[in-house]
């Protein structure tokens, strides 16, 4: 079985191609072990098993979705666009959907190295104060996963204290939206839940980022810039649009599936 390496924004997973419907399949329990070894020698951010949905409903597909540290997560935006380039590359196809804690998600790759994602709606957002050490005033959203988002330059402790804040059961990514370079180009960077750090970028939080600026700048559409790259958010009634670069950087076969 084959293993792909993926940067999305550089941001790097490990997805198992298994959307082949065979008739006796690996156990879960026998792939994710040897997956992990993968993904942790590769260095990446999180590992995927891709499945296709049914014999009966061609270019759908879903996953099973893990953290760096094997959490699971709802939903990750940078990886889905990796799936869609997995796709292209495997299947040839263009423009999928996959599904994800029951959310359907339009997957289009645009050109060999840019891929959409389409969230199928657009997301709320609340100010929220956390009450910590210290009065902290910022905005909550949920774009797949949930995000806090603060208006300043990013800071690590206070994103640590945020994510473990009893104020959220579940845990939370934090995201920082920190400097402007034009009038619809800003700079982020997100802590994220499951990788306990900051990544080179953050689909879902460039959506969360974005959503923050539709809310406070009336911006529909809007430039995301991460260390990893830059990421465009649009913003419509029904939808939201996550658009940027993706390349299949290694591939890695695994053998040996029924040894434990």
């Amino acid at each position: 079985m084959n293993v792909y390496i993926c940067e999305a924004t550089k941001n790097r997973f490990a997805i198992l191609e298994n959307t082949k419907l065979q008739e006796k399949s690996v156990e879960t329990e026998l792939i994710l072990p040897k997956l992990n070894q993968v993904a942790q020698k590769e260095s990446c951010d999180g590992y995927i098993v891709l499945q296709a949905k049914s014999k009966k409903q061609e270019h759908i597909f879903d996953w099973l979705f893990f953290n760096k540290d094997g959490s699971t997560a709802e939903m990750c935006g940078n990886a889905a666009r990796c799936v869609a380039k997995i796709l292209q590359q495997i299947h040839h196809v263009n423009k999928a959907t996959l599904i994800s804690n029951f959310v359907d998600y339009k997957l289009e790759m645009l050109d060999q190295d840019e891929a959409k994602v389409t969230f199928p709606k657009k997301f709320s957002i609340q100010k929220l104060n956390l009450h910590l050490d210290l009065l902290i005033n910022g905005y909550f959203t949920n774009t797949g996963v949930p995000h806090f988002i603060l208006n300043q330059e990013p800071d690590i402790h206070l994103a640590k204290k945020i994510r473990n804040s009893l104020h959220f059961p579940n845990g939370t990514n934090v995201t920082f939206v920190f400097d402007q370079e034009n009038d619809n180009t800003f700079y982020a960077s997100t802590y994220e839940r499951g990788v306990e750090g900051f990544t080179p970028a953050c689909g879902t939080g460039a959506v969360a980022a974005g959503t923050f600026l539709q809310y406070k700048k009336n911006l529909e559409h809007c430039n995301i810039k991460m260390s990893g790259g830059n990421l465009k958010v649009q913003i419509f009634q029904a939808e939201t649009v996550l658009t940027g670069d993706v390349f299949i950087i290694n591939k890695i076969e695994i053998v040996d599936i029924g040894e434990k």
